[in-house]
C-alpha cells in the first residue's frame, strides 16, 4: 500500500492544505556549515585517537556501513 505524503502534492495543493491546517512553510533555521563539519570531525578524531591506524580504519569503515542504512 502506497501512502501519499505532503511532498507528493503539487505546490499549489500543498500551499492550500498547509494554509487550511494553519501551517506555513518556514525556512530551516540552522544549517550544517563547514565549520560544524570541521568541529564534529575533530571530535571523532579525538575519540579514536588511542586506536591504531588499522583499528581506526575498521571503526570508520563500520561507521560508514552503519550510516548507509
Amino acid at each position: 500500500m502506497t501512502t501519499l505524503g505532503i511532498k507528493d502534492l503539487p505546490p499549489d495543493a500543498r500551499r492550500k492544505l498547509l494554509a487550511t491546517l494553519g501551517r506555513t512553510r518556514t525556512p530551516a533555521s540552522r544549517s550544517f556549515t563547514a565549520e560544524h563539519e570541521r568541529r564534529f570531525a575533530l571530535r571523532v578524531c579525538e575519540l579514536i585517537s588511542e586506536l591504531s591506524q588499522d583499528q581506526r580504519r575498521r571503526v570508520l569503515a563500520r561507521a560508514l556501513k552503519v550510516n548507509a542504512v
